[in-house]
């Protein structure tokens, strides 16, 4: 038997027989509870860092029940990094883990840029049983459970929010953050209008 979740049931006396009597308490609940190995779940690393204009991969370890196959789901958050700009957003990421491999990935896609983000392990399900290729018994998540990821620009083009307004770039004010007239993405917001400034932070009003 492999992991599976907690079952519990009610056992009731309802009649006797050869002249005996019912108690008080004609019931009981019982619960059958699963004691085998459940796979369980971390990143290897809290921290970790990488260039951009890459394919991140995430490493992720499976430390027990390495018997059963095991599906991990994943999501992004930003940091100092923005979606969109600096890596790829994945707010519904996959991945699985095989019977009888103990390693994975998480995959992101890093843009050209800098800054930090967040990968954080939402959800964890293992097989029932070995290579059934059906995920809905339980795993452990482990720790840690999320991972800090850096982004160093090495690409040697345009890097929204160093505060160098370089080649596509409409303007930068050395941020990631909009409504102060340059934008997260390096363009001057309505009603704006900015320094075109090729030595130094951009100023916006």
């Amino acid at each position: 038997r492999h992991p599976s979740p907690d079952v519990t049931f009610t056992v009731v006396l309802t009649s006797s027989s050869g002249g005996s009597t019912l108690l008080t308490q004609t019931s009981r609940s019982v619960t059958v509870t699963d004691n085998e190995v459940r796979p369980t779940i971390a990143f290897t690393a809290e921290t970790v860092t990488t260039s951009d204009n890459t394919e991140l991969a995430a490493a992720l370890t499976k430390s027990t029940g390495l018997d059963l196959g095991v599906k991990v789901y994943y999501s992004t958050t930003d940091l100092e990094a923005v979606a969109g700009v600096d890596y790829v957003s994945v707010p519904n990421g996959e991945v699985t883990i095989p019977a009888g491999q103990s390693a994975g990935s998480a995959s992101v896609t890093i843009l050209q840029g800098s800054g930090t983000f967040s990968i954080t392990i939402t959800a964890v399900e293992a097989e029932c049983s070995p290579g059934s290729g059906v995920f809905h018994c339980g795993a452990v998540l482990g720790s840690p459970s999320a991972l800090t990821v850096t982004i160093v620009a090495q690409s040697g083009g345009p890097v929204c929010g160093n505060g160098v307004p370089q080649e596509t770039e409409e303007c930068d004010d050395a941020n990631k953050e909009g409504g102060d007239g340059c934008s997260a993405v390096c363009t001057v917001e309505l009603g704006y209008a900015c320094s075109d400034s090729q030595t130094g932070s951009s100023t916006c009003a």
